[in-house]
């Protein structure tokens, strides 16, 4: 699982170095359990969070659009409280803990369902939603 996980994070820090700029990791951490990488970057004028945490039954990750502080558009998969009712409405404490794909807009005051994001599809969208 190491070896895999070690590939993945290259492969995604090669990934960001090539179609961001200013790309800096100042996370990076790995063990037989679980794999940690945070990075930033900037596209165009925007500060652009990376984070993923990798585990043998998981993948947590958030990938945010920043403008100085205050969030533009956050997709993560968080077991985020508005995002689980959203999806489950009443039955939402059934479910608690469950990671549910989901973006911030508006400095975090908007919550939309999403599908499951990976860094490469975050970049198509930003490319085709956020100019520089």
């Amino acid at each position: 699982m190491v070896r895999k996980n070690s590939e993945y994070l290259d492969n995604l820090i090669d990934f960001v170095q090539s179609n961001f700029e200013d790309v800096c990791v100042t996370l990076r951490d790995e063990s037989i359990k679980r794999a940690v990488l945070n990075l930033e970057c900037r596209y165009g004028t925007y500060r652009i969070a990376i984070r993923e945490i990798i585990t043998s039954t998981s993948r947590v990750y958030s990938y945010y659009v920043l403008s100085e502080a205050e969030v533009i558009y956050g997709f993560d998969n968080a077991a985020d409280v508005t995002a689980l009712r959203l999806k489950y409405t009443d039955n939402a404490r059934y479910h608690q803990g469950e990671l549910t794909p989901h973006c911030h807009t508006e400095g975090k005051r908007t919550l939309l369902l999403t599908e499951e994001y990976t860094c490469q599809k975050f970049f198509e969208w930003i490319r085709v939603n956020v100019s520089k």
